[in-house]
């Protein structure tokens, strides 16, 4: 179950935020964390040099755009003498804009590496910019990365932000405290920077994100064509495609002609006028020619043959992209894949494009357990469908990191050319997918387990492109209804591990757009489970956003659906004890404590009759939690002592005096230190503040709130000791 907000004094007794704390004797040989030591550590000596571009890797076979790289050069270069005042001027910008597959991507890759090669930055970083949750991942990487904090730390995506922004702002080298903040900029050694922001077609989702000051440069590629008049770009360029003599040289490039003869060098001419010098159909023509071994006079032959085809295809398609869309329908029709291959590419087109695990198309080693053959079949043929779509160029395999990378353009006209059956069976395909990809254990539902992150993490970018497609107008999906359900669990899932990891703006789409699917077939007890546990995430979500209307409403929801599930079972089980400490927290916030200590009370009695407790295996947290909140707010903290103790207790014995398996620990030594503080037991309280701060540090991170709430406590405690220096 999730750690919640408090909600406000209410004028009842003490408020429920003075009421988060936890308890056990202290070992004398413990370490004591002083604030003094968490100070220090809290602002880190950046690691530099620092290059951080994946999952992307230098292309062997980039040709020209000498003058777009020169421009970039020009403007994002790092002058040898800065100014002593580091305002907005000083960062340097410039977008590159155009439509799809026209190269942006591929000239930002080349020009951060011939800047890493020349060493003209001590930091280079890639954002993925076309989603909020792909951002804040990349803002997170480039702060573990640069070790400005520990993975611990990294679970607010907001904070991690800030520490990012403010190290881009003053990119110290050394730490913190050894620069001079009153000294000129000039006088003082900062590091410099690159940051890339791709395919920002969004520019708003950049609004926070935009580093305004800082010894840096920062490069934009967009569709968007306005994109550099938003953020104010130091300089914008529009990119063309190439012109016919530079589009004749690379087909010949990439088709491995190096000596063309003047028949072949007028059918490359030919063909490259054909195509408007686009540089992604250029690729695809000269890796199909390649695999088919047919001359420029043949690929010219096949492309006119085609071309009405494809014409009457685009005529029926309205595309914002008509230029070049009629273009890669003349080359997609010029070069089919395989049964499988296409199948393959089908299903790539549905998913998030940057980032496609191969353990989730291969079904982790074993077959998918569906009943559709062709999905069967596909995961059995799956290595030779892989290598006809890389050897075709449409997609690009990352083998270091086992994963499949597919261009935006390409995903768009494969999926135009799919009919409504078509893609409705390839959605489905899609979600059985992601569902066997999934580790799923009913009883780990909600229990804030780390070790499932690492799947969640890599199925969760899909699951939220598979609703984006299903909420898309343009979109008509006919689903059997257990599909809808199986989309409803992918999205469930994905919420609440955003909201876990804290993402929790990004975390709501996915729990609404999942009840949306979930109510409409919750006629048995699956889909009542699976409806029962979006609510509990809506619940969760709306605590910890200080939304307790919102949270008591879902909350009730949830125990009336989860009872009649559980009622159903031979006994209750410990969701049936979570349904109602969810419903304790919604009364709670709203300040009903009478009503949350049943209600906590009713829950602990249902969890204590599980074999797991009775086996010491289990421990009710998060019915004494809020059982103790509600006792502290009406002011009869002495009554929550004696749970709060066991509690302890039973985490020492389990996992030992310095206990890290989870927050739990520190949230009970937190709400018990302020029962003692309340009491006026000061030295009591401060030695339980220190437990509790030492477990959150080890677990959450130093910018958790219920840290920053400890280190309060303990200011306020060195204060009253007259230890002024170690309460600032």
């Amino acid at each position: 179950q999730p750690e919640k907000s408090e909600t406000p004094n209410t004028g009842s007794g003490v408020s429920p935020a003075d009421a988060t704390q936890d308890s056990a004797e202290t070992q004398a040989a413990e370490k004591i964390i002083t604030l003094t030591e968490f100070a220090t550590t809290t602002f880190r000596a950046p690691s530099l040099p620092c290059f951080l571009l994946r999952p992307h890797s230098e292309n062997p076979d980039f040709f020209g755009r000498k003058e777009t790289l020169d421009s970039i050069e020009d403007v994002l270069q790092p002058p040898e003498f800065r100014s002593p005042h580091m305002g907005s001027q000083s960062l340097r910008s410039i977008t590159l804009c155009g439509f799809g597959g026209v190269g942006k991507t591929q000239i930002a890759l080349q020009y951060a590496f011939n800047s890493i090669r020349n060493n003209t930055y001590d930091a280079v970083f890639w954002v993925q910019a076309d989603g909020k949750e792909k951002i804040a991942n990349s803002f997170k990487e480039v702060a573990l990365q640069l070790k400005l904090v520990e993975a611990t730390e990294a679970t607010d995506p907001v904070v991690t932000r800030n520490i990012v922004l403010e190290w881009l702002s003053r990119p110290y080298r050394g730490s913190l405290s050894d620069i001079d903040i009153d000294s000129p900029a000039q006088e003082q050694s900062f590091a410099k920077w690159l940051m890339i922001f791709d395919n920002a077609d969004t520019p708003e989702l950049l609004r926070d994100l935009w580093p305004v000051s800082g010894h840096g440069s920062a490069l934009v590629t967009s569709r968007d064509p306005y994109v550099g008049t938003y953020l104010h770009s130091t300089k914008n360029i529009v990119l063309q495609p190439f012109n016919t003599d530079e589009a004749s040289r690379l087909l010949c490039k990439l088709a491995f002609i190096s000596d063309a003869t003047p028949e072949e060098q007028a059918a490359s001419i030919e063909l490259s006028e054909k195509v408007g010098g686009y540089p992604l159909a250029l690729v695809l023509i000269s890796s199909s020619m390649r695999r088919n071994r047919v001359t420029f006079m043949e690929a010219l032959e096949s492309y006119d043959k085609e071309t009405p085809r494809s014409e009457l295809y685009n005529a029926q398609v309205a595309s914002p992209y008509d230029r070049y869309s009629k273009t890669l329908s003349s080359v997609w029709v010029f070069k089919e894949s395989g049964n499988y291959g296409n199948l393959l590419l089908e299903i790539l087109s549905l998913l998030d494009p940057d980032a496609i695990s191969e353990t989730i198309l291969r079904g982790k080693g074993r077959p998918v357990q569906s009943t559709e053959t062709a999905l069967r079949q596909l995961q059995h043929e799956y290595l030779e469908a892989r290598k006809e779509i890389v050897k075709s160029s449409l997609v690009r395999q990352d083998s270091k990191g086992k994963q499949l990378i597919i261009h935006r353009v390409v995903q768009e006209h494969i999926r135009k050319r799919m009919s409504p059956e078509r893609r409705s069976m390839v959605y489905t395909y899609a979600v059985r997918l992601l569902l066997e990809a999934w580790i799923h254990d009913p009883e780990e539902k909600f229990t804030h387990l780390k070790a499932l992150w690492d799947t969640a993490k890599i199925v969760s970018p899909h699951a939220y492109r598979l609703m984006e497609l299903y909420q898309s107008e343009q979109w008509e999906l006919k689903l059997p209804a257990d599909i809808e359900c199986g989309l409803a669990r992918l999205l469930q899932k994905s919420g609440w591990y955003l909201f876990e990891i804290g993402y929790c703006e990004s975390s709501f789409p996915l729990l609404e757009c999942a009840l949306k699917l979930c109510e409409k077939h919750a006629t048995n007890l699956e889909v009542k489970t699976l409806l029962a546990d979006i609510l509990f995430s809506l619940s969760s979500f709306s605590a910890e956003k200080n939304q307790p209307q919102d949270a008591l409403q879902y909350a009730s929801r949830h125990l009336d659906i989860r009872m009649q599930v559980e009622k159903e079972k031979p006994h209750l089980g410990r969701h049936a004890g979570l349904a109602y400490t969810e419903m304790a927290l919604g009364l709670l916030l709203n300040g009903e404590y009478e009503a949350a200590i049943r209600y906590s009370r009713d829950g602990k009695a249902i969890l204590i009759k599980l074999e797991a407790f009775k086996a010491g295996k289990y421990w009710p947290d998060f019915a004494v939690i809020h059982e103790a909140i509600s006792l502290i707010a009406l002011g009869r903290g002495s009554e929550a002592i004696p749970m709060l103790k066991d509690s302890i207790a039973f985490r020492e014995n389990k996992y030992g005096p310095n206990d890290t398996e989870s927050f739990k620990f520190g949230f009970h030594t937190q709400l018990l230190a302020n029962v003692y503080s309340q009491q006026g037991n000061w030295k009591e309280a401060a030695e339980l503040y220190q437990r509790s701060l030492s477990n959150y540090r080890a677990t959450v991170g130093d910018h958790y709130h219920r840290t920053s709430q400890v280190c309060v406590k303990l200011a306020e405690y060195h204060a009253r000791e007259f230890q002024v220096e170690t309460a600032k």
